[in-house]
């Protein structure tokens, strides 16, 4: 997935499920944050948008996720 977003948002997205089967979770806001930074950078701003609101209504007292999304939209490629 070097230099390509679109492997890396799969690898991303098959972390997520392992995490939620095997992990209960724990970790679906980083793997979330992640996979709203992929998605921005493919220029997918509607489907990072939902990914970090979800993550920002899981943990809405984490600043560190506010700063990602904030980051990730402002630098979104445009389609």
């Amino acid at each position: 997935a070097d230099g390509d977003p679109a492997a890396a948002l799969a690898h991303a997205d098959t972390g997520m499920a392992y995490d939620a089967e095997q992990n209960g979770g724990r970790r679906a806001c980083e793997f979330g944050t992640q996979r709203g930074k992929l998605l921005a950078k493919l220029g997918r701003a509607d489907e990072a948008a939902a990914a970090f609101d979800a993550v920002l209504a899981a943990q809405p007292d984490e600043g560190r996720f506010y700063v990602a999304a904030t980051e990730a939209m402002l630098s979104a490629k445009q389609g």
